[in-house]
């Protein structure tokens, strides 16, 4: 049986002093790089007039965090050409403009002792951690460079491209989709990782005649508006499992290639949030011409955090501890009894930060 109290958004919570831990181990949290990233940053979004984001604390932390605390990530100086992520060859050398990490394509090697005798090199799928990267002043043949970072800007990319969904988008605007149609649930409490599981039900209870694949992903964004807001979720990341139980025809037709290729570029360039693992379950055999559309637009570090059950639970376990989830996954826990419903009056909480958010971004020209 559930209870008002197991429906709330942890805002403004101090940080366990577990993921205090993981924060620092993982994130180079410290209470002096907090404050000098968080005062740079500030200067950063003053010198960038083109971009506006609120400047308080809680605000700059959501984009810090992913970031590992380096502001140059957090807000690139400058801007690079698009690059689409390919396989990689050893001949890509590493750099930084700042503390932003970049990546030399070329098609000769760039130091003429190298042995790395790769050509045609064109794209990268590498996030690496800038602490371990050598910078290099003497690079050749350079033909393009890209920031793999700069989350400020790729939300702001985001928003801009897809103005006619999302501007001035309010949890009312959706209300009934979350009060009347069972698509979009986030699971009570944690994981046994302590990250928050976002439930999406894309099977038989879902009917597109009546939520379409746009509201679906406006549910998705609202939902990420609130959970930004969570420190635990910023550090520990989030886990999204896709129902597909009782998949039908018309589900797999209300996947357009629009809504693939929107929610792939969401979580793959503009979600400020960690986003560890993916799991698909319950996936019938029409899944695959689903799953057709999805794939290419998948770049390899996701492909790295998505895993396939059908449905086999036990598979499910080895990622996500049966004793924290529901029996609807073979779980210890009850049979899920709660839905969107229960979460839509916690998102309308956090009304005045959705209405700042949509504020935020590019600069609008007069």
């Amino acid at each position: 049986m559930s209870s008002p109290s197991d429906f709330r958004i942890e805002r403004n919570v101090e940080l366990s002093e577990e993921t205090k831990e993981i924060a620092e181990r993982e994130l180079r949290e410290t209470p002096e790089r907090v404050r000098e990233a968080l005062e740079r940053l500030r200067e950063l979004l003053k010198e960038n007039k083109d971009i506006y984001f609120g400047d308080e604390d809680e605000i700059l932390t959501i984009f810090l965090r992913p970031c590992k605390w380096y502001p140059e990530s957090a807000l690139a100086l400058g801007t690079f050409p698009a690059v689409r992520y390919n396989h990689v060859q050893r001949s890509v050398r590493m750099g930084t403009i700042g503390h932003a990490v970049i990546i030399v394509i070329t098609k000769e090697p760039l130091d003429e002792a190298s042995n790395d005798n790769q050509s045609d090199i064109n794209g990268v799928i590498l996030d690496p951690d800038p602490d371990i990267i050598p910078t290099y002043t003497n690079w050749m043949l350079i033909k393009q460079v890209i920031a793999l970072r700069d989350p400020m800007r790729r939300a702001a990319d985001f928003k801009r491209d897809n103005a006619s969904l999302l501007d001035g988008l309010l949890p009312e605007h959706e209300k009934e989709a979350f009060l009347e149609h069972k698509v979009v649930n986030v699971m009570k409490g944690r994981d046994d990782k302590g990250r928050r599981v976002l439930i999406v039900n894309v099977g038989g209870s879902w009917n597109p005649k009546k939520v379409t694949a746009d509201q679906l992903f406006r549910l998705f964004y609202l939902i990420h508006e609130a959970a930004m807001l969570e420190p635990e979720s910023q550090v520990r990341g989030t886990v999204v499992i896709m129902d597909f139980h009782k998949m039908g025809m018309s589900q797999t037709m209300g996947l357009t290639p629009a809504f693939s290729k929107r929610l792939l570029t969401f979580i793959q360039d503009a979600l400020p949030l960690r986003l560890k693992e993916v799991h698909f379950v319950k996936e019938p055999m029409i899944f695959n011409m689903v799953w057709k559309l999805f794939k290419p637009l998948i770049r390899e570090k996701l492909k790295g955090r998505i895993f396939f059950h059908g449905s086999n639970m036990s598979s499910l376990h080895k990622h996500l501890a049966p004793s924290h989830l529901p029996a609807d996954y073979d779980g210890v826990l009850g049979p899920i009894d709660y839905s969107g419903a229960d979460w839509y009056p916690v998102v309308n909480e956090v009304l005045p930060h959705i209405q700042n958010w949509n504020s935020y971004g590019y600069v609008k020209k007069e």
